[in-house]
């Protein structure tokens, strides 16, 4: 599925499939390689993750969705995202979204949040709500989600990528905001 947007002339955001989890592999562990202390440490075990279950996380899953950015047909991905079941939320309305990633050149063109932006807008298609975690010092994310209508509702403690125990921001993101 292609999403599209005029501001962005000639790129193209869509669903990643098990076609492009190669792409996708490689652009996931070069964010955790390049950005030590941005994500969470269970992201980790991508690292161990085998060639068939990389294709499961690029499936077309309904409610579990892998997003990838390139300049319109090229395959060559230059930013990631994603969003599943959020699983502390046993009603099924809330949203996790996942990695936000863009490549270092291609920063600052607001590409990331064009992909957020396009994220929300799928995941309303299965929640009323959204949660992200970004690492207090993570300024481009923290500013890219609050001007989405991301509101700080937590702090937390947790081991990071770069194996220090920091503190995150837990955000809370109505879906709604995009409905236009």
């Amino acid at each position: 599925m292609l999403l599209t947007t005029e501001r962005y002339d000639g790129l193209a955001v869509r669903v990643l499939t098990s076609e492009d989890a190669e792409d996708f592999k490689h652009l996931r562990l070069e964010a955790l390689a390049m950005e030590r202390g941005a994500y969470l440490a269970d992201a980790l075990h991508d690292f161990e993750l085998s060639a068939c279950q990389w294709k499961d996380r690029c499936r077309d899953g309904g409610r579990i969705r892998v997003l990838g950015l390139s300049f319109g047909t090229s395959s060559q991905l230059i930013g990631i995202t994603g969003f599943q079941p959020c699983p502390s939320d046993s009603s099924g309305r809330t949203a996790l979204f996942r990695g936000t990633y863009v490549q270092r050149p291609f920063r600052g063109l607001g590409y990331g949040h064009l992909l957020n932006k396009c994220r929300y807008a799928m995941a309303q298609q299965f929640f009323s709500q959204a949660t992200v975690v970004h690492g207090v010092n993570n300024a481009a994310a923290i500013a890219i989600t609050r001007s989405l209508g991301g509101v700080l509702v937590d702090t937390i403690s947790d081991v990071w990528t770069d194996g220090k125990t920091a503190t995150g921001n837990v955000y809370r993101v109505p879906l709604c905001v995009w409905s236009q």
